[in-house]
């Protein structure tokens, strides 16, 4: 099982690799912008501008071509307006159905629409559909991802086994295999083998990604996870000492280094450790819980 607090790292990687394309930067437009693109783009500026440009752009629907229509899909998704999102999609695909980025918008409209099996399954139709449209487009693998993650942490609040770490895996093999080798490709191989008991393989994907991004405690946490799980707890100690000497301030490394010092019964070391953790956020209850043991 991963180190607490390893589920925020995860969101806040996968935030930073589809965000841009999802919610950030400017529409790559037509040679010559349409009046209505400029126009909704001015809107934007001004306060409340997102919601402007909105209602602006669904008061001219029947003028929208593919880049007004993404435009207006990205304004949504910053708004939190899923439903509609659904509706600019089915209306883009309606021109072209194997549109890889209006699939992902549809797809990731299914996932945040409502929790039940029609969205579900239809999240994934969505999902899998892009990919096969443009196997080299990254966002909709990473979203696919994010759903079945989700799944899982449902199955894992219910105590019930993990479903879909194998789905997970092949995945991320044929980003790798379509799009070429990534630290973050690797470090969701280290995750998720690490989650699956898949040592060796775990240990080479977790390395790979730690010589990729120097920066990513993700891959250290799980690393030493690994090394716990194959008895080498002088290796895993290592990792997270030497984590916690890079990133002292992580309130995730702190706890888990001092949650292992803690296990092995050094518990002045893990108290250490966990009053350090408090130090940068006095409510963070992984540490406030470590705190409490290792003082009784």
């Amino acid at each position: 099982m991963s180190y607490i607090g390893h589920s925020c790292i995860k969101r806040n990687i996968l935030l930073v690799f589809v965000s841009f394309w999802i919610m950030g930067g400017a529409v790559t437009a037509q040679a010559a912008p349409s009046e209505v693109y400029l126009q909704a783009e001015k809107l934007q500026k001004e306060p409340n501008g997102a919601q402007k440009a909105i209602d602006y752009l669904w008061k001219n629907s029947e003028k929208l071509q593919r880049p007004e229509l993404l435009q207006l899909a990205k304004l949504l998704v910053k708004k939190n307006q899923f439903k509609d999102i659904l509706k600019v999609s089915d209306i883009a695909l309606a021109k072209n159905p194997q549109d890889p980025e209006f699939l992902t918008f549809q797809g990731k409209a299914y996932m945040e629409t409502g929790q039940n099996k029609k969205n579900n399954d239809k999240a994934q139709e969505s999902l899998r559909a892009a990919i096969d449209a443009d196997p080299k487009f990254e966002p909709a693998y990473l979203i696919l991802d994010d759903f079945y993650e989700r799944q899982d942490a449902l199955f894992q609040k219910l105590k019930k086994p993990l479903r879909f770490l194998q789905t997970r895996r092949l995945l991320f093999e044929d980003l790798i295999k379509n799009v070429g080798d990534k630290a973050l490709y690797e470090a969701k191989l280290c995750e998720i083998n690490s989650l699956d008991g898949v040592n060796d393989q775990a240990t080479k994907n977790c390395l790979k990604a730690i010589e990729l991004n120097k920066s990513d405690m993700m891959s250290r946490l799980n690393l030493a996870q690994v090394y716990k799980q194959t008895g080498e707890k002088k290796k895993s100690l290592e990792v997270l000492q030497k984590a916690v000497l890079d990133n002292p301030s992580s309130l995730e490394v702190r706890n888990a280094f001092g949650s292992q010092l803690e296990e092995d019964k050094n518990y002045g070391d893990a108290y250490q450790h966990f009053k350090a953790c408090l130090e940068k956020n006095p409510e963070y209850p992984p540490c406030l819980r470590g705190l409490g043991a290792t003082a009784a």
